[in-house]
């Protein structure tokens, strides 16, 4: 009887892996890679003001990863070209700070962070400031797949700890 239970559990565990393991990452609109660019100049700055408060909007219908990287078109911010005070803020929780006040990157390049949606909408704002020359940012968003070695390493340690248990049943058994 244990044996046939083993069999199914076994095939059902393999049946399981390997429908999980072609699944990508579910569709988040905008689409699950974009880029958004956004770049000016001085004669915008003069006529538009310098402040950037730009939103972008994402919605999964299933638990998707996304991963957001950002990178500064101006990171040095010479010839007051560049972005002071650029941050982005992820309405879900996390606030990522860009550049400085003078519009010099903390770190170039500056690292991806990640945020997990489920069955909901995240927004991410960026604010900031163009310095006088103007300047401007490139942000990509994608959404990152569950890696196939996450799902392999799941279900051998799902494996051993079948394996455990019959071990220890076994034991107990004969004890």
């Amino acid at each position: 009887m244990f044996k046939k239970l083993y069999i199914v559990l076994s095939a059902l565990v393999v049946s399981t892996f390997i429908a999980v393991s072609g699944a990508q990452a579910v569709p988040v609109d905008p689409s699950f890679f974009d880029s958004y660019n956004r770049d000016v100049n001085a004669q915008y700055v003069i006529n538009n003001g310098s402040a950037i408060n730009d939103s972008y909007e994402f919605t999964a219908t299933d638990f998707t990863n996304l991963s957001f990287a950002i990178s500064v078109n101006h990171p040095t911010a010479l010839n007051n070209f560049g972005i002071k005070n650029l941050t982005l803020t992820w309405d879900l929780g996390g606030v990522q700070f860009v550049t400085d006040n003078l519009g010099k990157m903390f770190t170039n390049p500056f690292p991806e962070f990640f945020h997990a949606l489920t069955n909901q909408t995240g927004t991410l704002t960026v604010t900031g400031d163009f310095l006088s020359n103007g300047g401007g940012y490139s942000l990509t968003v994608a959404a990152v797949p569950l890696p196939p070695a996450l799902i392999a390493f799941s279900t051998a340690m799902l494996g051993v700890g079948f394996l455990a248990r019959r071990r220890r049943k076994t034991k107990a058994v004969f004890a």
